[in-house]
């Protein structure tokens, strides 16, 4: 079974494993600030490389960076050199990526209707993934187990209802050609089930 490792970028660095319809969820303090990111920088990625290694993916999956009107130089740069640091990490290591655009991610776990305002939407994920039984930390946890969601359905859009629980609590379906109710019986007509 794939496993895909999902992570969503920032000082606080929410990742999430998603193994069929199993997740773990998690997030690390990687950096108290971005600045000087020189240095910043190399201990980003090597925590990020250590994550990674221990997590053993098969796919890693991060949001495309995007620019708000709240994106600054002080946060812009930093945001957008962690993106490309986890897509050359990814490819260091052999390992395929995808990118996931964060709406879209979103709209994995929330369907079309989601609600106005960045904290209302992450406020929604977290929420729609306990309902669902994950475990989400905090809104960086919830966020990138909506990236490993929206990754997972890329690479095989039949098997996407399999991370719901809803699905993973109904019963199997009957073997083909098979009455449930007779399993480990012998059929017998009797009078009453002969046809008239």
């Amino acid at each position: 079974m794939t496993r895909i490792l999902a992570l969503d970028n920032g000082k606080v660095l929410g990742f999430a494993l998603l193994v069929g319809a199993s997740a773990s969820t998690g997030s690390l303090k990687v950096l108290e600030n971005w600045w000087p990111l020189g240095e910043k920088a190399l201990t980003y990625e090597r925590r990020v490389r250590a994550l990674i290694e221990q997590q053993r993916p098969d796919v890693i999956g991060t949001a495309a960076q995007f620019v708000s009107r709240f994106t600054t130089t002080d946060n812009g740069v930093p945001l957008f050199w962690a993106f490309g640091a986890v897509l050359k990490l990814a490819a260091e290591m052999g390992i395929r990526s995808e990118i996931i655009v964060e709406s879209e991610a979103r709209k994995t776990i929330l369907g079309e209707k989601m609600p106005k305002g960045s904290e209302a939407k992450k406020r929604a994920v977290w929420q729609a993934c306990l309902d669902r039984g994950w475990r989400c930390t905090n809104f960086d946890a919830s966020d990138a187990l909506c990236i490993a969601l929206a990754v997972q359905e890329r690479l095989n859009p039949r098997r996407a209802h399999l991370t719901t629980p809803l699905f993973q609590a109904a019963p199997a379906p009957p073997q083909k050609g098979r009455n449930p109710d007779l399993l480990g019986k012998k059929r017998r007509k009797t009078a009453s089930s002969a046809p008239p």
